[in-house]
């Protein structure tokens, strides 16, 4: 069950446990990798394995052959429907004969709505050489190393989530998509979640330095929520960790919330775009309307406008600390995060 009380579940058919045995093969066949997390969708299998030290082949050679192993077994439901469609069509009802496409794996949530996943796109098995009109089951698999600090436990929970979050993009499908080039103020970002929170006209900011004590953290996150509770949107970057306090306050008590990040949504055509929504917390608040993501284009860090600045900026933090300014390179993590909080005053003046 999440927090909220929901308790979404995939029921595996057939097909599905076929593929779940075909997955579990991999830690028997190569010892040195340890199955974390999976969870089979109705048009995908979501995975976290780790590579222990021993480990000497290639994970992108191992999802291969467990992505043509579930070709071969897909191909096999395939060649048994063919002959039992044909000893069927001898005069008895097929009604009792389940169809491959019956065969892909079903949504049981049990949350309060309880939508199906008819509208998902699933597999067209009954057309299948493998099902989907080719060869090969799955698409080429799409891996992602994780490398930094808290990534394994947050992907290992997004993946046990994977149902329920599959039940808010289909109750909501246009706020998971990433919108290209829309303009704020003169400054370009991709977008995803609820445009709409833009068009609000009470707007707070909240930019909090690195070095602010947890007493002045605490106290911007009041005022933060009362402002919230006035009706204002808020809007913040989330770098420091007094922004993230703030953002995760205002999120946690259901209020609405516009985050620039730095990092941005994936490029255009890439795979990581094709799969890019936000995880954990972020996705619910996104499927109910209530966050937007903001990313700016590499176009915006070169204006004239956001360059004078985020200059400037730099220079009063420096001359408040009795340092002198020395200037750093504009394609430097610190120059662009002081950009993107511009970006930020920029868009709600």
């Amino acid at each position: 069950p999440t927090p909220e009380g929901h308790t979404a579940v995939m029921e595996a058919s057939d097909l599905g446990n076929a593929i779940y045995r075909e997955f579990n093969r991999i830690q028997a066949i190569h010892p040195s990798i340890q199955i974390l997390a999976k969870q089979i969708m109705p048009d995908h299998f979501h995975a976290v394995v780790w590579c222990h030290e021993g480990f000497e082949g290639s994970i992108k050679v191992v999802a291969r052959s467990f992505s043509q192993a579930c070709s071969r077994i897909a191909r096999e439901y395939a060649r048994k429907q063919r002959e039992g469609n044909a000893r069927l069509s001898v005069g008895t009802s097929s009604r009792s004969l389940p169809s491959l496409s019956a065969l892909s794996n079903r949504a049981a949530p049990t949350s309060p709505k309880t939508p199906s996943f008819a509208k998902m796109p699933t597999l067209p098995m009954e057309e299948l050489d493998c099902g989907n009109g080719a060869r090969v089951l799955f698409e080429k698999p799409f891996i992602r190393t994780l490398s930094h600090k808290g990534q394994l436990k947050n992907i290992i929970k997004y993946t046990h989530n994977n149902p329920d979050n599959a039940i808010m993009r289909e109750e909501n499908p246009d706020l998971y998509v990433i919108r290209r080039g829309i303009v704020i103020n003169g400054l370009t970002f991709d977008t995803m979640g609820k445009n709409r929170l833009l068009d609000f006209p009470l707007r707070q900011t909240v930019a909090i330095s690195r070095n602010a004590t947890e007493e002045k953290i605490q106290q911007m996150a009041e005022q933060a929520l009362r402002e919230a509770e006035r009706g204002a949107v808020t809007y913040t970057v989330a770098i420091s960790e007094g922004e993230k306090h703030v953002a995760r306050e205002i999120r946690e008590h259901g209020m609405p919330l516009i985050v620039i990040m730095p990092e941005g949504v994936p490029p255009e055509g890439t795979a990581a775009a094709r799969y890019f929504h936000p995880h954990g917390v972020y996705h619910k608040a996104c499927g109910e309307g209530r966050l937007l993501i903001l990313s700016p284009s590499e176009h915006n860090y070169s204006l004239e406008s956001v360059v004078k600045r985020t200059e400037a900026e730099l220079k009063r933090r420096c001359m408040a600390r009795g340092l002198t300014y020395t200037p750093i390179p504009h394609n430097s993590k610190r120059w662009r995060f002081i950009a993107c909080n511009v970006m930020l005053q920029m868009i709600t003046e």
